[in-house]
């Protein structure tokens, strides 16, 4: 998080983000017209939606401490802020189904800006799972699965990733023996 890490929100620091409300507001409604474009295949233009919300959802730490934001208005970012995290990660992962030696670095962190808030989120740490056997790091992504699958065991999306996982484990493996 140096000073040549990307800004994920350069295309929206020309708009005028508004007073708290109205930034929530355009969050939410900016977050559903991802989930429409998600859910209809457009992962760019979900994504895109997504980055804008976050933008509108960003505020400055020292501003924020400095003001003393009720714990009702935290919730509220939060509760928009999340799934515009999560959902972000998965447009990434739509868009980047294969294996790779790269690492979808933008991903983590908002995964890891999630799990920061709230360490036992399950979905927040399904996709972390996702991008750690995406990344090849099988052993970390089955821990985490099978962490899940115990919290969660009628969840049919854990077991089917870590059933997957196993299996590019055991070909990798394989491959390298």
């Amino acid at each position: 998080d140096g000073p040549n890490m990307t800004d994920d929100f350069a295309a929206f620091r020309c708009i005028d983000p508004g007073t708290f409300g109205e930034r929530l507001e355009a969050a939410h409604r900016l977050k559903e017209e991802g989930n429409a474009l998600l859910n209809a295949g457009d992962y760019e233009e979900a994504l895109e939606k997504y980055l804008e919300g976050l933008y509108r959802t960003e505020f400055h730490e020292k501003a924020l401490a400095m003001v003393k934001l009720p714990q009702v208005d935290m919730e509220r970012l939060r509760a928009v802020r999340v799934p515009l995290l999560l959902n972000a990660v998965l447009c990434e992962l739509r868009m980047n189904p294969e294996e790779q030696t790269r690492r979808l670095a933008r991903a983590e962190r908002w995964c890891a800006e999630v799990l920061n808030e709230q360490p036992d989120n399950a979905k927040a740490l399904f996709r972390r799972a996702q991008l750690l056997g995406r990344a090849g790091e099988y052993t970390e992504a089955r821990r985490l699965l099978e962490r899940l699958c115990r919290q969660q065991p009628s969840e049919r999306a854990f077991r089917t990733e870590l059933a997957s996982v196993a299996k590019r484990s055991l070909q990798v493996r394989r491959e390298t023996s």
